[in-house]
């Protein structure tokens, strides 16, 4: 079993947005959500331990600042992507971001902090925002996609039982293998659909960010989603809309 590729760690646990196809919205476990209503931070401690933990582990890969939350809302982010490129060793430290926060002002603190910050265009004249965003920023390169929504669980998307029978029979060896996503509660998950975070994967709190990636839960999990069928070990793998590929891609 090989390290990931990319590490997710999310900071803080809410975002400004209520987009209808995403999981914080669509999920139905309202009750297992309801931590992420209330601004709640993952410790500073913590975040510069797990920088730290990967960076002696070897790993080389990008580390993204963000994950179900948006990152501009923790005013410490701009400090966790500093300390995280002072390392020295990550190929890219950056975030997703929708955008809503900047200002000249903020983006003038920010630039620098991040190799790239990942922006979402929602709505708006595009164009222009991304000129005017990308006028903010001398040295971190600002990327962007054009407010596309992506099937999930739980999806409004009509195609969402179609989707779910495209793959039910397919392997997941790539999305749920090349990311180490922990939350802000510490709490690993196991992919980019785990917003409950279910599979019992442990927490940084307790574990090692080693043991948690390279733990006997963890390992056995990645083995049967890497099989035909493997999905179906797990119910709400068995509901995944998602083919067997990552979904991110570069957008300039």
């Amino acid at each position: 079993m090989r390290l990931f590729d990319e590490l997710n760690i999310e900071t803080q646990s809410t975002c400004n947005r209520v987009c209808p196809t995403c999981l914080r919205q669509s999920h139905p476990d309202k009750t297992a959500l309801a931590a992420r209503l209330v601004r709640r931070q993952m410790p500073s401690a913590m975040v510069y331990s797990l920088l730290d933990q990967a960076a002696a582990l070897g790993f080389r890969g990008r580390v993204c600042l963000q994950h179900f939350n948006e990152p501009l809302q923790d005013e410490r982010i701009g400090d966790f992507g500093r300390y995280a490129r002072s390392l020295g060793v990550f190929s890219e430290v950056y975030a997703n971001t929708n955008g809503d926060y900047f200002t000249a002002e903020r983006c003038a603190a920010l630039d620098g902090a991040f190799d790239r910050l990942h922006v979402a265009l929602y709505s708006g004249d595009k164009a222009a925002r991304a000129a005017q965003y990308r006028g903010w920023f001398k040295t971190t390169v600002l990327t962007f996609t054009q407010g596309e929504h992506i099937v999930t669980h739980f999806s409004p998307f009509t195609n969402l039982d179609g989707e779910i029978a495209a793959h039910q029979f397919s392997p997941c060896e790539r999305e749920a293998q090349m990311r180490c996503i922990i939350g802000w509660d510490g709490r690993m998950m196991l992919c980019c659909e785990d917003i409950t975070a279910q599979y019992g994967l442990g927490s940084s709190h307790e574990t090692s960010l080693r043991d948690l990636w390279f733990g006997p839960r963890h390992s056995a999990v990645l083995a049967l989603l890497s099989q035909p069928s493997g999905r179906l070990a797990f119910p709400y793998c068995a509901a995944c809309p998602r083919s067997n590929t990552p979904y991110w891609g570069e957008w300039t």
